[in-house]
């Protein structure tokens, strides 16, 4: 569940810093809102490959590695110094935050046909929680700006 909190988590933490990315980058809407899209997009892609990948190496060698991907590249979304590499780590974030299959997936392997739908459930809850709390967070850490966001938000996955 901590998984899926992160992912959202990390993804929420992102929208109220666009006033911040559009300043401090220069960026246009029309860029602000590439950088936002590529975060997704790049999670689309991925969320397949990684449920391949869970299926030959683990469903918890998925998780752990791409949780750490979350971290890293949150860290290294605070760290970038122009537009193209932000985008760049947003779309690694993207990448490491397509889990929710394999999430799916273990919840599926570990539990009984009877508990299932409870746990499925609670992973969703997490789910909503990152969505609302990313958001909140990602609001009181603009006011550091935006690479203590980030590094905050990294911070927090590493947790």
């Amino acid at each position: 569940y901590l998984v899926m909190l992160m992912d959202t988590l990390n993804f929420g933490i992102v929208f109220p810093l666009m006033p911040s990315i559009a300043k401090d980058f220069g960026a246009t809407p029309s860029t602000v809102g590439l950088m936002a899209t590529s975060y997704s997009l790049c999670q689309m892609i991925a969320t397949p490959l990684l449920g391949r990948l869970s299926d030959r190496c683990g469903r918890r060698f998925v998780l752990v590695w791409s949780l750490a991907g979350t971290t890293l590249s949150s860290f290294g979304t605070g760290a970038v110094w122009n537009f193209p590499l932000l985008v760049l780590a947003r779309c690694v974030n993207g990448i490491s935050g397509a889990t929710p299959g394999v999430v799916s997936a273990y919840i599926a392997d570990v539990t009984t046909s009877e508990e299932r739908s409870i746990y499925m459930s609670y992973s969703q809850a997490a789910n909503s929680i990152g969505i609302i709390i990313g958001p909140a967070l990602g609001g009181v850490f603009a006011r550091q700006g935006f690479s203590f966001a980030c590094y905050a938000s990294g911070i927090l996955s590493a947790l």
